[in-house]
């Protein structure tokens, strides 16, 4: 048995048992960790390294080969660092006047005693627009109650105005919909973007060690993604759509183009979005996101044309974050920077919020925080405390709660990106469940969830599961029978299994829908030296890269793009496919940009054939692509003004020399 005071984290099969010294978290957990390890649930892999002698994936998925991940692994420890945080040492620049109580604005006269005070509600148009109505007064009394989820308030001369500020409020209303079942549970989403299952393990020990303890949380630690970014892995578990294009790959036939283009320009009302059915089912409803382009919008997609759910936040992320049209710079400042706050403080106070919301019906959210992690392998660690308190504040409401705590994928750029084992850490984002506390005791129920928890799984598996939540959660007693049977809707036909019963097999990438270049099964591969075959290759990138832009908007203000030969001729290469059939996946950088890149080729009968057809970048390269909007060309683009300037600086410093 483990000593008293040690944290046990364990990742895959065959994967080392990692002991962490955490006194702050572990004072007398001895049971805890005794009943973990009893159980048949996995801990960050298979218990099998615990219990019984361990044994290969190989053993237990004869379809697939999953990977044996250390969140520690030694390729990539240099570049995690714990101590990162952006507040620290932060001092509030900005005193707060204004405030919300029980749906009453005021203001602190303190700072402030002659100027009138007025606010203004911010209504949701669609995914890119808000409604701007007129500003009313603050009486200096009573306050002033808006009849609205955003607000601004603005002190003084409204052009010129001595104070202003932006707040949120869940503004109860009294919409009608069809009753809702009075043992429906709550189902809470919160979706951290950019984070894998191995970064979850590292960064947020404390969060996950209380999920486990207090709500019984599993651990689903083989969610696989199934597109690039947000979007696409979005349309996947809210619509249960396949954005992606399926060709024909080393390991499978061709399994037909993607959806992506046509949602991306079709308003999304009138798709089978997961918070309709919630809305359809009595649900209250909030979709709240910091992401001002969205989730579902982004870069140019239409996303939705009029508001989804009941609270649509949009509104603050546009005032925050948006476009010139909307967004205050101003006040980006005073509600970030000059008062020491993140975006996702604003985001889980709102969520709170809503938990407390609506005490007689059931509430359905979406909580996207996409600040904390997306830009940074390291910024999810400042935030573990934090989040650990706020889902002890909220425990009492999430004891009657579905909670799903997940990523859409892990870390797409960065120096972790750039190594084989940030490369399977951008295909596996994270995944925890908790069911309410009434069917803990439901055994068949927690055997499927720890039994499906062993497996590969899709986001088409989590809008299945979201889909049977919204329709049959209320149904479900200590004694529902959940092993004999899967879930089916009479009107959709899935791609996914739910969660909650016996998954549809053989569970390997072709079956599952998952683009071979993002597939968490692992072939045998070796590293070996070929300039031929890197050389080869990299022209064959480049040479589309460069056409690419050319055929696109965009080419006169993005550089052309040439191979970088110095960058070294190491390729993957898998076993052969046939006789004559060999595939590698090769990683190159160009120029002027720096860019990497990596793409899947196949040697066949000696002639080299690009498998990837889009190379998405995979080292950081906002700064270099300013001079044209938010779209894939960013991937390949720097800017001709860059190459500009940077010829002015190497010739200024040749006439000084």
């Amino acid at each position: 048995m483990l000593p008293l005071k040690a944290f046990l984290y364990v990742f895959g099969v065959g994967a080392s048992v990692f002991l962490v010294l955490n006194q702050s978290i572990l004072t007398s957990n001895q049971q805890d960790l005794e009943r973990i390890l009893e159980t048949d649930e996995p801990y960050f892999g298979l218990n099998d390294t615990l219990t019984t002698t361990a044994k290969a994936l190989t053993s237990n998925h004869a379809e697939c080969r999953l990977p044996k991940l250390d969140p520690w692994d030694p390729m990539i420890k240099r570049f995690l660092d714990s101590s990162k945080d952006p507040r620290k040492n932060c001092k509030p620049k900005f005193h707060v006047q204004s405030y919300v109580l029980d749906g009453i604005v005021k203001v602190n006269r303190t700072k402030n005693t002659t100027d009138p005070c007025f606010y203004r509600c911010l209504h949701p148009v669609d995914d890119r627009s808000l409604k701007f109505d007129k500003w009313l007064p603050i009486d200096d009394e009573e306050g002033a109650a808006p009849q609205c989820d955003v607000f601004d308030v603005q002190c003084g001369d409204l052009q010129k105005p001595s104070y202003k500020f932006l707040h949120q409020q869940i503004f109860e209303r009294t919409v009608k919909k069809s009753p809702a079942d009075p043992n429906a549970a709550d189902i809470h989403l919160i979706i951290i973007d950019s984070v894998s299952t191995s970064q979850f393990v590292r960064s947020m020990p404390q969060t996950e060690y209380f999920l486990r303890r207090e709500l019984d949380a599993v651990h689903f630690p083989y969610l696989n993604k199934v597109g690039l970014n947000s979007r696409p892995n979005a349309y996947a578990f809210f619509l249960g759509e396949r954005a992606m294009n399926l060709p024909a790959n080393p390991w499978g036939e061709y399994l037909g183009k993607g959806r992506g283009n046509a949602l991306c320009k079709k308003s999304l009302n009138t798709e089978n979005f997961i918070g309709f059915d919630y809305n359809n089912n009595g649900y209250r409803t909030l979709m709240n996101e910091d992401w001002a382009i969205g989730i579902f919008n982004w870069p140019n997609c239409l996303g939705f044309t009029k508001s989804p759910v009941d609270h649509f936040m949009k509104p603050f992320a546009l005032r925050v974050d948006g476009s010139k049209k909307y967004k205050d710079k101003e006040l980006r400042s005073a509600v970030y920077k000059h008062t020491c706050h993140e975006s996702h403080d604003y985001m889980l106070e709102l969520m709170e919020e809503f938990a407390n919301k609506y005490p007689n019906e059931p509430k359905f959210s979406i909580n996207w925080l996409t600040d904390i992690a997306h830009d940074d392998m390291n910024g999810l660690y400042h935030v573990d405390t934090q989040m650990k308190d706020f889902f002890n504040r909220i425990k009492d409401r999430l004891q009657n709660s579905f909670l799903i705590f997940m990523a859409d994928h892990g870390g797409r750029t960065g120096k972790v990106r750039n190594t084989p084992v940030g490369e399977i850490e951008d295909h596996n984002p994270f995944f925890m469940i908790s069911v309410p506390q009434r069917l803990r005791g439901n055994k068949d129920l927690m055997y499927q969830l720890r039994k499906n928890s062993k497996e590969l799984i899709t986001h088409y598996d989590l809008y299945a599961t979201f889909l049977e939540l919204a329709t049959e959660n209320h149904k479900w007693t200590n004694s529902t029978s959940f092993t004999d049977r899967r879930f089916t809707h009479p009107t959709r036909e899935l791609k996914g299994s739910s969660l909650f019963h016996p998954l549809k097999t053989p569970r390997d990438c072709n079956s599952l829908l998952i683009p071979f270049n993002y597939c968490l099964c692992q072939h045998d591969r070796r590293t070996i030296q070929n300039s031929e075959i890197w050389k080869g290759t990299g022209k064959l990138m480049v040479e589309k890269m460069n056409k690419d832009v050319k055929a696109s908007e965009y080419a006169s203000k993005c550089a052309e793009l040439r191979l970088d030969e110095s960058f070294g001729n190491s390729v993957e290469e898998f076993n052969p496919i046939s006789e004559k059939e060999t595939p590698y996946l090769v990683k190159i950088k160009v120029q002027p940009s720096g860019g990497l890149y990596e793409a899947y080729v196949m040697m066949r009968n000696g002639t080299l054939e690009l498998v990837t057809q889009d190379f998405a970048r995979i080292d950081m390269y906002k700064e270099q692509t300013k001079c044209i909007p938010e779209n894939f060309i960013r991937n390949y683009c720097f800017c001709n003004d860059l190459l500009a300037k940077s010829h002015k600086k190497r010739e200024a410093t040749r006439r000084r020399g």
